[in-house]
């Protein structure tokens, strides 16, 4: 019995390994959440008597605002509202896809971006890329390509976003939370570095929802992956560059 305690203890890490794994990979796929916004193209009445602007988001599925059931409660909504005020109206273009990864963005909605000429671009990626297990150098190769590219091509305000904390303490377990959070932090650095480099401005998300979303589960929506609306009305209050 003493010599087989060893392969059972071995046994039961290598299932507990798995399952938390398959728990934080695979649970929020199962949910089959979809992004709110049925019109690529929403206009937003503004409070002033002339001029219009346009708003492109590009991303993934948090920029889709998948999570939340109504697209009055997603973070690029919000911020449209808030730039609709220097304008007559604001056409807001959702450009994001759920589950593009940085060279999706690039081969898709680049182009699309540049296309629409808007005023204001904001972009958040690489959330896609982590869950894929892509190398950091072609992370950075690829983000820096395409913020160089949107900087050139369009005459539109950039805000980069940083990746937000996900960790929902529902369905990320040790080790994986503190593996999530590092890679996080060098993805983050890398947005940080391009920003500083571009000469563009980055919100924090990170930094702003490290707290709420590790503690607070109805930060999530119910695949515990994606924000919930409580959790996008968070990431709107952090979104002060514009």
């Amino acid at each position: 019995m003493a010599r087989i305690l060893p392969f059972i203890l071995i046994l039961l890490v290598i299932l507990y390994l798995n399952r938390t794994y398959a728990l934080l990979f695979d649970y929020p796929g199962e949910k089959g959440l979809q992004s709110p916004f049925t019109e690529t193209s929403l206009i937003l009445p503004g409070d002033s008597s002339t001029g219009s602007a346009k708003y492109a988001v590009l991303g993934a599925s948090l920029s889709a605002g998948v999570g939340s059931a109504d697209y009055h409660t997603t973070y690029p909504y919000f911020l449209a509202e808030k730039l609709a005020k220097n304008y007559h109206q604001l056409n807001l273009v959702i450009l994001a896809v759920p589950g593009a990864t940085t060279a999706d963005v690039i081969n898709n909605q680049l182009p699309r971006a540049i296309t629409e000429n808007p005023d204001y671009i904001t972009l958040l990626t690489g959330i896609n890329d982590l869950r894929k297990h892509g190398t950091l150098d072609d992370f950075t190769t690829k983000y820096y390509q395409l913020v160089r590219s949107l900087k050139a091509h369009t005459h539109a305000k950039i805000l980069l976003l940083n990746l937000p904390y996900l960790g929902s303490s529902a369905i990320t377990y040790p080790p994986y939370n503190w593996i999530i959070d590092w890679r996080m932090h060098e993805y983050n650095d890398i947005i940080k570095a391009t920003a500083q480099a571009m000469q563009l401005p980055m919100a924090d998300i990170y930094s702003g929802t490290r707290t709420a979303a590790g503690s607070d589960t109805s930060y999530y929506s119910v695949d515990q992956f994606h924000p919930s609306a409580k959790g996008y009305i968070l990431w709107s209050s952090l979104l002060n560059a514009y």
